[in-house]
């Protein structure tokens, strides 16, 4: 299937409503081509229409020349990057996904667990039919799978004696791998890219996925949107899920606090007023300040990355960090 796309048309000054239009306009439909009248397959279409930041699928597309390879790798990168949704909601008990139910409340159990399975299944199909000649592309994302899982796992497997930051951190690295691989891959099929250039870009995501995570991290307190409608809050403390703000805490407060809050707050429903009370023990040793210079410290490191990048690399780039961290 052959897409065409205006190679003039400049991104709008809103980044996310153009990886959304990129999506809606060239990546959906090969998703309905591969899924669409698969009856078992509705509770992925169900996860990927409830996406909000196309940055996995649009990236691709607005950066490839070749603008029908960026949309086939969107397609599985939606496809697979669905799976893991899935399993994360069973993992964390997780009701609501942005502003739905989450699928294993809507579809049972079962069906979510196969679902997800056959997510990974169909994307890895999709790779391998359609990236013949880059046999990296199967190769990266079979292996993305695989480190994503086993880090969902590992941090879930997390006590609080091995909760360090550090350790937390390297666990984020392969935890994000999924979530990258669309760029990795983009750097594979872009034949204009110097070696050097694309480990670089490497890189320039891998520390952005980091970014991300920990925003992620942020945004589960509620410190930059207040929507409990679209994803509930302080879900990694009532499902017991070490995150990097509760392992900074960890670092930095004192047994008698550390004891406090794993007795009053550890796995446990957290309400309005609840929530109230765990930041102000939170903001008592500075947690969200020190998660917030850490995000600044990384952005740094990865404007430096792609600084030398072609331009189409650097301009996007560069405008999809102002957009996903404002």
């Amino acid at each position: 299937m052959r897409i065409k796309m205006d190679k003039h048309k400049k991104p709008e000054k809103n980044l996310f409503r153009e990886f959304n239009r990129a999506f809606e306009e060239f990546t959906k439909p090969l998703i309905k081509e591969y899924i669409g009248e698969v009856k078992e397959a509705r509770a992925l279409s169900y996860t990927i229409k409830s996406g909000r930041n196309r940055f996995r699928s649009g990236l691709p597309s607005l950066l490839l020349n070749d603008y029908s390879r960026g949309a086939l790798v969107g397609a599985i990168s939606e496809i697979s990057w669905s799976a893991i949704l899935i399993l994360d909601d069973i993992g964390d008990k997780t009701r609501i996904r942005r502003g739905k139910k989450a699928v294993w409340l809507k579809f049972g159990l079962l069906e979510a667990v196969h679902a997800a399975a056959l997510g990974f299944i169909i994307s890895e199909e999709l790779a391998v039919k359609n990236f013949s000649e880059h046999k990296e592309i199967k190769l990266t994302l079979h292996k993305a799978i695989k480190m994503t899982l086993k880090a969902q796992i590992e941090q879930n497997n997390f006590s609080f004696d091995k909760a360090s930051t550090h350790s937390l951190l390297n666990n984020y690295l392969r935890k994000t791998a999924l979530g990258r691989w669309p760029l990795e891959a983009t750097t594979i099929i872009d034949d204009s890219l110097s070696e050097k250039e694309k480990r670089e870009i490497v890189g320039f995501i891998k520390i952005m996925g980091i970014v991300g995570q920990i925003k992620n991290d942020l945004d589960d307190f509620g410190i930059y949107y207040d929507d409990n409608d679209y994803e509930p809050k302080m879900k990694d403390l009532e499902g017991e899920t070490i995150s990097y703000p509760i392992a900074v805490f960890f670092n930095d407060a004192s047994e008698k606090d550390k004891k406090e809050f794993v007795d009053n707050y550890w796995g446990k429903a957290i309400g309005k007023r609840r929530a109230e009370k765990v930041m102000h023990v939170l903001n008592r040793y500075k947690v969200i300040t020190k998660c917030e210079k850490k995000i600044k410290d990384e952005i740094s490191k990865a404007r430096f990355l792609i600084g030398e990048s072609p331009t189409r690399y650097k301009s996007l780039l560069t405008e999809w960090v102002k957009s996903y961290v404002s």
